[in-house]
């Protein structure tokens, strides 16, 4: 969703280039010159679009950029919403309704030095001018059902292009067609408020009736996008309408592109905003939920008046609306960004609350769950004879808009119940039993006959046979989830019996999650022969499996064996940590050792074997191999990807540590550490997860320091 930003130009390119030329603020809408405008003079006209087809070649596209926008700077900020109508005067703030007349340009009137040939071009096409109005009357009447704008025909006089629109006269958004450069290229092109006018190029084939001519309404609603204030968004994915790409994946506005609507309109039941002008629903005889409606700022709230009958009561509901989908801007140079990860469903935190007739009682509330989740005001009974009411909806968070649905349930007040609308069982481990209990209440004055009670999907009841409940009575029923696999699971508990409605049915759901170790390499490390006073290291691997991070939480291990790790750490499913244990024999001999691994997941604590062998060095033999000085020798190989060994010598046992830095000389990585004896050792370093580059490593050791150079080549 795009926010609008006042007196911006923009170059819609349907192939991905998107320029803009800054524009002089415009004059008042009242003031607009009432004349006929060269090529040069379109650009102080108002801010504008140009559309191109897919496969338009760059230098063509940048032909037509230099004729529009000369020299001038780029800029790619959208233009704000309508100030000015014809019906409405002045608009007021953003999220205020505003009406939008439009009209057909009379063929003749010249634009950009040609003569519009709309009605002769599309009447050679359709047949008669009322069929392909209808198609634009299609396109205008989807972008009114998602947002604030009402749209009105009305006839054209035929003044100059570029004249306000006027009651009477013309619309506020005029559209006409000329001979812009032949099939292709460009398509038409559109300018944003306050004069919102859309030009399209009579070489195209309008009247493609593939996709109910989606061809036709798809450009005409991308255009009148930009007319109404809007900018292309990326990436190019088929998602959008406002893409600059055109596309007949869809029909129409877009979740992202009816956010954008809702945030400078509000959505079509505006104004509602207060308890004296809320949105009357009327009396509901069955279930009703009230669709592509929203909230356009966290200052705005919604009310609405509705009745219930005799008899009745019901459950209210407010279901927040959302996608995750990738969401970025146009580049300078056309190009599409690859767009940030957004999730519009909790945008906003929404709260209902219920009041009298009057709005100024509140009789109920539901205002605890988190953003994201709905909140529902469950089982209001009504009196003797019905009841009016009005619900508001509001939202808190940071100022953003937030799409919902409101959703009215009506129940019989003779019905059997239960005292919760679904049981959810959280999270809960595969294989581990999770019970959660629900009331069933007999409601009216005689025996309730339960013919059945069932469940579905992983979950069980109890009880399960028929029963009888006396008059006012309840009875308790026990629901156990037990999860066979990982993932979330979802159900239904239904109950018949012989009240008015015959069944009840309560949604069921639950989530099993788990996590547990994997040895990548092996659980048991063999060291082989190890001299005694000298140390060896091999490296080895774990890695998190599941659907739920880990938590390594520490390891235990025993000289002459140890391990250096950085603890805790969190590992996100499949993320695999590499180590090194090490062996240090004191002795001559077999040595066997255990590193245990305390973490989060069910198979805690792991084990991994360690074994080795301390085998005896001459003496004559262990003083000619000790070093004679401290030295660090170059990785091997070089480059590598995405291990290396890097050999170091000690002549005397000494605290060590080897750390690597990239070449601005930011620390990367600390991989070794502790006290070694002396002699030559050799550690593997992993780049996994490094990006390519040049990096430097540096050996501190009793006092010397020593420094290499590798590249990791991926």
């Amino acid at each position: 969703m795009r926010r609008a930003v006042p007196y911006i130009l923009s170059f819609a390119l349907c192939v991905g280039v998107l320029l803009a030329g800054r524009l002089s603020a415009p004059q008042p809408p009242d003031s607009k010159p009432i004349h006929s405008p060269s090529a040069s003079q379109f650009l102080d006209m108002s801010p504008g679009a140009v559309c191109f087809a897919p496969g338009t070649p760059d230098e063509y596209m940048a032909e037509w950029e230099a004729r529009i926008f000369g020299d001038r700077a780029l800029d790619f900020r959208i233009g704000d919403r309508w100030q000015y109508t014809a019906t409405n005067g002045y608009t007021g703030s953003p999220g205020s309704p505003i009406t939008l007349t439009y009209s057909f340009i009379p063929d003749g009137v010249t634009i950009d030095g040609s003569p519009s040939q709309l009605f002769s071009r599309l009447n050679s096409l359709f047949g008669n001018p009322q069929a392909w109005q209808q198609q634009f009357a299609l396109v205008f009447e989807r972008w009114s059902e998602v947002s604030g704008i009402t749209y009105v025909h009305v006839t054209d006089d035929g003044a100059n292009f570029g004249a306000a629109g006027s009651l009477g006269s013309r619309g506020d958004v005029r559209i006409g067609s000329i001979s812009i450069d032949g099939p292709s290229n460009v398509l038409a092109y559109n300018f944003y408020p306050d004069q919102g006018d859309m030009v399209l190029d009579a070489s195209e084939n309008w009247g493609a009736q593939a996709g109910n001519y989606i061809f036709l309404r798809n450009i005409a609603a991308h255009e009148h996008g930009h007319g109404w204030g809007l900018a292309h968004v990326c990436p190019a994915n088929s998602t959008k309408l406002l893409e600059p790409f055109y596309s007949s994946a869809f029909d129409g506005p877009q979740h992202d592109d009816i956010r954008a609507a809702v945030r400078n309109y509000g959505d079509r039941f505006e104004p509602n905003n207060d308890a004296f002008n809320a949105t009357e629903l009327g009396i509901f005889q069955r279930d009703t939920t009230i669709t592509e409606i929203g909230l356009n700022s966290v200052v705005d709230q919604d009310w609405w008046y509705f009745e219930i009958p005799n008899g009745f009561g019901f459950n209210l509901t407010v279901q927040p609306i959302g996608r995750t989908y990738l969401e970025g801007a146009q580049n300078g140079d056309g190009s599409c960004q690859a767009g940030t990860l957004i999730n519009t469903l909790d945008d906003l935190n929404l709260d209902v609350f219920l009041y009298d007739a009057t709005g100024s009682t509140v009789l109920a509330q539901s205002n605890t769950r988190p953003a994201g989740q709905s909140e529902q005001i469950y089982r209001f009974d009504t009196p003797p004879g019905g009841g009016a009411y009005q619900a508001n909806v509001i939202g808190s968070q940071a100022d953003n808009v937030q799409l919902y649905d409101l959703v009215f349930d009506l129940y019989n007040l003779s019905d059997p119940y239960l005292t919760v609308p679904a049981l959810n069982f959280d999270t809960t481990q595969v294989g581990t039993p999770v019970i959660l209990t629900t009331l069933l209440v007999n409601n009216v004055h005689y025996p309730l006959i339960v013919s059945s009670i069932s469940t579905t999907g992983m979950f069980t009841v109890t009880p399960q046979d028929s029963l009888t409940l006396p008059a006012s009575g309840s009875r308790e029923l026990s629901v156990t989830y037990l999860a066979t696999s990982l993932g979330s699971h979802t159900g239904m508990l239904t109950i018949h019996h012989n009240g008015p409605s015959g069944v009840i049915q309560c949604p069921l759901s639950g989530t099993a999650v788990d996590s547990w170790l994997q040895f990548v390499i092996s659980n048991t490390v063999e060291f082989g022969e190890v001299m005694v006073g000298h140390m060896d290291s091999i490296r080895t691997a774990i890695r998190a499996m599941g659907n739920v991070p880990m938590t390594v939480q520490s390891i235990e291990v025993a000289p002459p064996f140890s391990a250096l790790l950085n603890l805790p750490m969190e590992l996100q499913v499949t993320q695999t940590l590499f180590f090194w244990p090490r062996f240090a024999p004191t002795e001559v001999g077999e040595y066997n050792g255990l590193l245990i691994i305390n973490h989060s997941g069910t198979s805690s604590p792991d084990t991994i074997f360690l074994h080795g062998f301390g085998v005896p060095l001459a003496a004559d033999d262990f003083a000619a191999t000790l070093p004679g000085e401290f030295r660090l020798h170059q990785n091997y190989p070089n480059p590598f990807n995405p291990t290396t060994r890097i050999a170091f010598d000690l002549p005397r046992a000494s605290d060590v540590k080897l750390e690597v830095f990239n070449v601005q000389g930011c620390h990367v990585r600390e991989f070794l550490t502790g006290n070694l004896a002396a002699g030559n050792h050799t550690v593997e370093f992993d780049g996994s997860g490094l990006p390519s580059g040049v990096y430097l490593y540096r050996l501190s050791a009793g006092g010397f320091e020593g420094f290499g150079k590798m590249m990791l080549l991926k």
